[in-house]
């Protein structure tokens, strides 16, 4: 091409018009009579808002302000943590031992100094201090969280992997001095908390039950969902 972002590529190259919009601006827009629908979710990502989490599956990790380049993680909430700078990890024990297939509920500490990472499971915000951050709030999930209060409560399902979990500061200098760590998490290779559909039967554990449903209102009484039976966006509204 001789002209356009291509330029310099050697290959041949088309140019054509794929589509073409044709956009009318009314005056007196109307607010649209959305139909609400609710999304299916994957039975590791159920709320777990609600959730009972006992003593034993509840600690608190410590993002340490600098110059201690540690995360460290204590089984109570109020325990004293242990954990050290990781240098390599073969060196470096995991700060637990975790079991797949439950839910775990954590303190998380040092968070307007760090940015909390934690591979393979996402985890849910479950409480917030102040300030609001719209980026970040009550019932969110996430996998590096960041908050001007330097603290939150999140909550995860280990779900059906096994092996070394890593979490660390997902700011790279921090990462660098050695803000990294991880659990053991051991147990049978794809379990998982089968408790997840009680709290939503309508989750799923393969792709046959993803998608959606739309709810339907009830005249003076408020929603009520439909069927959850998955729903795909083909034709109309309200098509499967």
């Amino acid at each position: 091409a001789e002209s356009g972002p291509l330029t310099g590529v050697s290959e041949p190259t088309l140019s054509q018009d794929l589509v073409v919009l044709d956009i009318e601006v009314d005056s007196t827009p109307q607010d649209a009579d959305l139909i609400p629908f609710r999304v299916n979710r994957p039975c590791y990502l159920v709320d777990l808002r609600t959730v009972h989490v006992p003593k034993s599956n509840r600690g608190r990790l410590d993002f340490k302000p600098p110059p201690d380049w540690r995360v460290t993680y204590s089984a109570k909430v109020l325990g004293l943590g242990h954990g050290q700078s990781m240098k390599e990890m073969d060196e470096t024990p995991p700060l637990g031992f975790l079991r797949v297939g439950e839910v775990r509920q954590w303190l998380v500490t040092g968070l307007s100094m760090h940015t909390f990472h934690l591979h393979v499971n996402p985890y849910q915000i479950v409480s917030l201090s102040q300030p609001e951050d719209p980026f970040f709030q009550v019932g969110d999930w996430q996998d590096v969280l960041f908050h001007a209060s330097g603290r939150a409560l999140v909550r995860n399902q280990l779900d059906a992997f096994t092996g070394k979990t890593i979490l660390h500061c997902h700011l790279l200098s921090h990462e660098d001095m050695g803000m990294m760590a991880y659990f053991g998490v051991h147990g049978p290779e794809g379990c998982w908390w089968k408790r997840a559909r009680l709290v939503d039967p309508t989750c799923y554990r393969n792709y046959t039950g993803a998608g959606f449903h739309y709810e339907r209102r009830s005249a003076g009484v408020g929603r009520s969902p439909q069927a959850p039976a998955p729903m795909w966006m083909q034709g109309d509204a309200g098509e499967s």
